[in-house]
């Protein structure tokens, strides 16, 4: 039986005429008619008497009806979630990102997303780059966002943009004066940021061994946040991804970069051999389009920092 007869045969048992079975299904009597009398063809089964202008159900239809109505109902649910779909009603996407890009380039791009298709849903995790890329492997989440080199295998990765680590302090710190800031600087100073294992510690270890140095670090901590919160209360200068101060929410700290260069890669991380819907491919180019502003801004903000005239 093919849908459209389905629905017909539906139409029919629930109205009482091809009269109004015809204005339910949007069509007319005589089409109604034609896809009745072709059912009962291909059935090879008599569906409907005709009394009196009027059908009246065989026995067999109404042995039929309760499987007609169920598979009836379904069909709907087909064509309501496919309307959803197309529409954005049932749209959900799941996330899963290291602390920094899950606040700024995930934020962001969700946030874009969702002026253009308001009813989507999204979960947001944050975790380690180890934990994302499991999770993300693992098909737990539609993919992840994470600092450093490509991952372990059952994912694919894609470079959304390249980033540098940078030293981020008070406006009043003597540093603020400096346009960029070397390792030999940092010597003996409080330094706030992650534990070893982190992309951005890693770096600044590795160039403080090349500078002959041993940073004096005060606090580790999980979140560019918490480090940024520290050092805007006087607690030491924040080794960390100057993305998080794109959002603003630190106007008593300026950034400088740390020199020489250290770059990190931010990848967006999907699993391996699952093609992507397309709200996922729709998410992927705002996040494209988010880390490229947010990097923008960031070499902005470097281009005007003061020159190295007139430090300490």
């Amino acid at each position: 039986m093919k849908p459209r007869q389905l629905e017909v045969l539906y139409a029919i048992m629930s109205s009482s005429s091809l009269t109004e079975a015809a204005r339910l299904l949007g069509t007319s009597q005589p089409a109604v008619s034609a896809t009745l009398k072709q059912m009962e063809e291909e059935m090879a089964l008599r569906l409907f008497h005709r009394l009196g202008g009027r059908l009246v159900a065989t026995p067999e239809a109404e042995l039929l009806f309760p499987e007609v109505e169920r598979l009836f109902r379904q069909l709907q649910a087909v064509r309501h979630m496919t309307k959803g779909i197309r529409e954005g009603v049932f749209d959900f996407l799941s996330v899963i990102a290291t602390p920094t890009p899950a606040d700024t380039i995930v934020a962001g791009a969700f946030l874009k997303l969702r002026a253009k298709r308001p009813k989507i849903r999204m979960r947001m995790d944050t975790a380690s780059a180890r934990v994302c890329a499991d999770s993300v492997a693992g098909r737990e989440f539609d993919f992840g966002v994470i600092y450093g080199s490509s991952p372990k295998q059952g994912v694919t990765s894609e470079v959304l943009g390249q980033t540098f680590v940078a030293c981020a302090m008070r406006r009043d710190h003597p540093f603020a004066r400096l346009r960029r800031i070397t390792a030999k600087e940092l010597a003996g100073e409080a330094i706030v940021t992650f534990p070893k294992g982190a992309p951005i510690r890693d770096r600044l270890d590795a160039a403080c061994r090349e500078a002959g140095v041993a940073p004096a670090t005060v606090a580790e901590v999980t979140y560019s946040r918490t480090a940024c919160i520290l050092a805007q209360g006087g607690g030491g200068v924040a080794v960390i991804d100057p993305i998080i101060l794109s959002s603003g929410a630190f106007p008593e700290l300026v950034i400088r970069p740390f020199s020489p260069a250290q770059p990190i890669e931010l990848l967006l991380l999907s699993p391996l051999s699952r093609p992507p819907s397309r709200l996922i491919d729709a998410m992927r180019d705002e996040l494209r389009a988010t880390t490229k502003e947010l990097l923008a801004a960031h070499a902005r903000t470097d281009d005007a920092a003061p020159s190295k005239r007139g430090a300490r």
